[in-house]
């Protein structure tokens, strides 16, 4: 059976980050995937107003997951692509 991936489903950000820790060590790849979801649905404002601390977090989990298998530079890029990306409307990036 493949594991699921985190992004098909509704899991709340802060759940995402919490696993993109809580892997880091034995499963990096799976908890840079999840950790970059996390940071998406933050950054996009998908259900409320995450604290920065929050945020912040999501980032350090992702870098430290990627670098742990080699892949830290593109992980920065995609956090980067991500805060270029526009809010949902009404809404604006922290």
């Amino acid at each position: 059976m493949s594991r699921c991936r985190a992004g098909d489903f509704s899991a709340e950000s802060a759940t995402l980050v919490r696993a993109a820790r809580d892997f880091a060590v034995n499963e990096p790849r799976f908890a840079a995937e999840i950790g970059l979801v996390g940071l998406q649905r933050l950054l996009d404002g998908s259900g409320y107003d995450p604290a920065v601390s929050l945020v912040e977090e999501a980032l350090d989990h992702l870098l430290d997951a990627a670098s742990r298998i080699g892949a830290r530079d593109c992980a920065k890029e995609q956090a980067q692509s991500l805060v270029d990306t526009p809010c949902s409307s009404g809404r604006r990036h922290m």
